[in-house]
């Protein structure tokens, strides 16, 4: 899947970008995420299409419903390793115009970036050594003073958060990571397996094996790769995200003066 680069320099990289273009609630404590429920890859709260036997169908229509169920759920939780070329370790709550979670660097499981966004704008908690290469000298010293302990406030939808924009909603992590499967052609089906606790029907493709729940609403329980994959779970659960106390905020513009 090529080289693996920490998330800490993959934030780094996008904080750079935003230190040289940009021109100008209730919530818990900076250490925290938003609140969330736990939940479990096997969970699914809701009831259609139950009784249905989904390993009866064909490998394409397996596929089909899965998608489907994903892009019709309320919401979802996501857990697992993300793809190239960040390659991080994953615990995502998503909805329709929100979202929150962390973002874990492979090598060195100190080093968390934490996220909420509520529609369109988003709040990144990341260590100091996030923003050690903005700057230098007093510059540098200056961003850290600011930035450290606080949550940097910016907007999704443009390169500044380009990091973290494929996680900040439930359709942009779909389109980011599984539009390209509705379209593969060369999906074979599998046999029937226990993922996670749950009875699943499988596919395979290039990419990897997607496992999805036997009986009842198609939802994927599991996409496996080689180098990884996700597990799903708490479909249609709902979730809250707050802002961040404003005295625990920076604007990402500040970074720049």
């Amino acid at each position: 899947m090529g080289r693996r680069i920490h998330v800490i320099a993959a934030v780094s990289a996008v904080l750079v970008v935003a230190a040289a273009c940009s021109s100008s609630g209730s919530g818990g404590a900076p250490g925290n995420s938003s609140s969330a429920p736990s939940s479990r890859a096997s969970s699914s709260s809701s009831s259609a299409g139950r009784g249905s036997d989904n390993s009866a169908l064909s490998a394409k229509e397996l596929v089909t419903s899965a998608i489907s169920a994903m892009t019709s759920a309320a919401s979802m939780h996501v857990t697992g390793e993300g793809p190239a070329p960040t390659f991080e370790r994953l615990d995502l709550h998503l909805g329709p115009s929100k979202a929150a979670g962390t973002l874990t660097d492979f090598e060195d499981s100190k080093k968390i970036v934490r996220f909420r966004v509520i529609n369109d704008t988003a709040y990144v908690l990341a260590p100091d050594s996030a923003y050690r290469n903005l700057a230098t000298g007093a510059q540098r010293e200056r961003i850290l003073a600011l930035v450290h302990g606080k949550w940097v406030k910016g907007s999704i939808g443009s390169s500044l958060w380009a990091s973290v924009e494929m996680y900040s909603s439930k359709q942009r992590f779909l389109s980011s990571n599984f539009k390209k499967l509705t379209s593969a052609s060369d999906w074979t089906k599998g046999a029937p397996e226990t993922d996670n606790g749950v009875a699943t029907a499988t596919v395979t493709c290039p990419d990897g094996t997607l496992y999805v729940a036997k009986s009842g609403t198609a939802y994927p329980v599991e996409f496996r790769t080689t180098d990884g994959g996700y597990s799903f779970g708490s479909w249609n659960e709902p979730f809250s995200v707050s802002a961040p106390p404003s005295a625990q905020v920076v604007d990402l513009s500040k970074l720049a003066q």
